[in-house]
């Protein structure tokens, strides 16, 4: 059997040590490793299972290995966190508990994950993978995520953990006052996929490591070639060569002040493109240009190239952040991104600073963006969403809600203001519209009760009631009666407006 994705109960259980779960474990698999016969790694003696979590239904995940795996001067991963690559990669068994019940459970490999972090976090994230050689081949589906992410091969557990000094200006920062942060990722990939840009699923856990408790962390699908495509997107002739992607960015040098919107659609998804930006402009994501990023789709006969949203965890931290400043990419100055061959950053600062079709695209992306998508609503869900599993996983330092809550607050009102600046428009201008039962059809979109939207100067905009509601009305515009025979209001907003249906 190639691990088990059995639920079985703590009920009457809960106060048994990890180790003797353990075993029952490995018992009920027919005691199969890697080769017939082999014993599991050995398992801290009597570790906590924090029992008490696990009986209220919060994710819990035990990764065991033998502590010479571990901390080895010459062999260990925790010992020599920066090697990477499949030879420090060690053999442990996962645990993964979720709604009282053990869920899922195989020997996997475990290597240390990250960049930086690797160095400077106190506590390390670590990167599963499951093999044959193992057990499990697989997470067990649509235990961990929905379906749309099987199959998982691999698995990220991010310790989730960076920090942020309260006040930037100090020249001496102490101790008490860095705030630690957490769910950045989970929040942010939020964000991305709420505007329709591509990013991985996530779930914050209990983790646990030799039945020492490291915090909470966030598991995460790992962008795997043609799997994370292929369950999204039902195919998967995808590709990420480095030398390909050198190819475009010196396709890109070489069009210099020619590139047009309609060339670059040639070469770049440029609806996936400005996503991704809008998605890192509004969380102002301090280090954008993370990978797995770029992919190549093979099966498409113009744009294949497009990006995967990846580690977004500098996010959230300046609620007055410009990001057209800092992605912007000018002759003579430092390329923007890790790689020479990065071209996201060229890319957005040429065709914004000299396309007027881009531009006009950009901006009614972004107009969508604020005025339907991250909306105050959303936002407030998401905030109270990810504060609770806060409380309710019982994180140790939660004074970062209060500068996450401000930023989404207002980043909003921020970014119009630089946005109008760094593009000319002028000022936004604000519509109003008093929706009656049912709603009204703001651009296509169903929106219900008071509408407080913002736009950029000359926007038209169309707005119709739904179909179901029967008859065409009119329209007051201002207080002063509008004729639409057809029903549908199409106006250009020169000025600040408040709509109105005229009453049946």
């Amino acid at each position: 059997m190639k691990g088990t994705a059995r639920r079985w109960s703590l009920a009457g259980l809960a106060g048994l040590p990890i180790a003797f779960l353990a075993v029952g474990i490995w018992m009920e698999r027919g005691g199969v490793g890697p080769s017939a016969g082999a014993p599991p790694p050995p398992r801290v003696e009597a570790a906590d299972l924090d029992a008490g979590a696990v009986e209220l239904g919060w994710p819990l995940m035990s990764v065991t290995l033998a502590p010479d795996d571990l901390h080895d001067p010459r062999t260990g991963i925790l010992a020599n966190p920066e090697e990477r690559g499949r030879e420090w990669e060690r053999r442990g068994t996962l645990e993964y508990y979720d709604e009282g019940e053990l869920q899922f459970a195989s020997d996997v490999g475990v290597r240390v994950h990250g960049g930086s972090s690797r160095l400077t976090s106190p506590i390390q994230s670590f990167r599963l993978y499951f093999r044959e050689e193992y057990g499990a081949e697989q997470f067990a589906p649509g235990v961990i995520f929905d379906a749309s992410a099987d199959p998982i091969d691999r698995l990220v557990a991010h310790n989730d953990l960076r920090t942020r000094f309260r006040r930037q200006a100090r020249p001496e920062r102490a101790e008490s006052d860095r705030a630690y942060w957490h769910f950045v990722n989970p929040l942010a990939y939020d964000l991305a996929t709420r505007i329709g840009a591509v990013a991985p699923q996530t779930k914050p856990a209990r983790f646990f490591l030799n039945g020492a408790f490291l915090g909470v962390y966030v598991l995460t699908e790992y962008v795997t070639i043609p799997e994370f495509f292929e369950s999204r997107f039902g195919y998967g002739q995808f590709s990420a060569d480095e030398a390909a992607m050198t190819a475009l960015s010196r396709w890109l040098d070489e069009s210099g002040e020619s590139l047009t919107m309609a060339r670059a659609a040639e070469q770049v998804d440029l609806e996936n493109l400005t996503r991704w930006f809008l998605s890192v402009l509004f969380a102002g994501t301090g280090d954008p240009f993370q990978g797995p990023g770029q992919f190549y789709d093979a099966t498409r006969a113009s744009g294949g190239w497009f990006w995967v949203n990846w580690d977004m965890d500098l996010s959230f931290r300046r609620a007055g952040v410009n990001m057209f400043e800092r992605l912007r990419d000018q002759p003579g100055e430092r390329r923007r991104g890790r790689r020479p061959s990065e071209p996201r950053a060229r890319l957005m600062t040429h065709l914004l600073a000299n396309d007027a079709e881009y531009r006009r695209f950009f901006m009614t992306r972004f107009e969508a963006m604020l005025n339907h998508q991250l909306t105050p609503e959303f936002l407030d869900e998401r905030f109270a969403h990810y504060e609770q599993i806060a409380l309710d996983y019982e994180v140790e330092s939660v004074a970062y809600l209060e500068m996450l809550r401000e930023f989404l607050d207002r980043r909003a009102g921020i970014l119009w203001a630089q946005t109008a600046q760094q593009l000319g428009t002028g000022a936004p201008v604000q519509c109003i519209i008093e929706a009656p039962d049912g709603g009204v059809l703001i651009d296509g979109v169903h929106v219900e009760g008071a509408f407080a939207g913002r736009y950029f100067p000359n926007t038209m905009i169309e707005v119709a009631l739904p179909e179901t509601d029967g008859r065409p009305r009119g329209w007051f515009v201002n207080g002063e009666r509008v004729a639409s025979p057809d029903g549908i209001l199409r106006l250009r907003l020169e000025r600040d407006v408040a709509i109105e249906v005229v009453p049946s």
